[in-house]
């Protein structure tokens, strides 16, 4: 039989139980990644606990990513925020939540992106503000505006990957919220090998994604 801690004495799992700091660090992280990922962690909370109070929550939240990002961004965090919450309820905090949150965003990204919307759609005029940066770091506004034309070329494959680096934080987020709440320590993944079918099905959504924007796409190299 194992010993019980002496008294006064923090027990296992108080001692590894995540601090605060810790919870404002990935949430700071999120909200660095794009407020639709923070938004998803919240809501995957709220889809997890499944009450009143907490499905409320659910339009609060929803209304300030759409104030913040637009509906593109509301899209993403919906997609994430659903299929996350609702494996978490059922499994927990599993490698396979935050691989079907992360595909759920990805695909919710390639939809909104035909309508001009989102990480994976980015238009000059959204990185326009960048501009006077580069001038006051002495690069002339010809390459400027070529870097930026790049940026947007680019912006299918970057919006995927930050949309599966923000998917899998906000699962973390999740994960971290609950332990404290629960006061135990977080739970570790298993390592996870998806095989090449997930390569194959992410590249095969670039590609449709690359030719559905091929018209708005400004040449680079003329």
């Amino acid at each position: 039989m194992s010993a019980l801690p002496a008294r006064g004495e923090p027990s296992a799992s108080s001692r590894h139980r995540p601090g605060l700091p810790v919870l404002l660090m990935w949430g700071l992280f999120l909200l660095l990644l794009g407020p639709q990922f923070l938004g998803a962690a919240l809501l995957g909370a709220s889809f997890a606990q499944r009450t009143g109070t907490a499905m409320a929550g659910v339009l609060l939240v929803v209304a300030a990513v759409y104030l913040l990002s637009g509906p593109g961004a509301v899209f993403v965090a919906s997609a994430v925020g659903a299929t996350s919450g609702v494996h978490y309820r059922r499994r927990g905090f599993t490698i396979e939540g935050c691989a079907i949150g992360a595909a759920a965003g990805v695909l919710a990204a390639c939809l909104a992106s035909l309508w001009g919307e989102g990480l994976m759609a980015l238009r000059i005029t959204d990185l326009e503000f960048l501009l006077p940066f580069y001038s006051s770091a002495g690069i002339p506004l010809r390459e400027a505006r070529a870097a930026l034309d790049l940026m947007v070329y680019l912006s299918p494959g970057m919006g995927a990957l930050q949309t599966v680096l923000g998917a899998i934080a906000a699962c973390i987020v999740m994960e971290i919220a609950a332990a404290r709440k629960a006061g135990r320590a977080i739970r570790a993944l298993p390592d996870f090998r998806p095989g090449m079918g997930a390569a194959y099905i992410t590249i095969a959504l670039l590609a449709l994604n690359l030719l559905a924007l091929n018209a708005r796409v400004p040449t680079l190299f003329v």
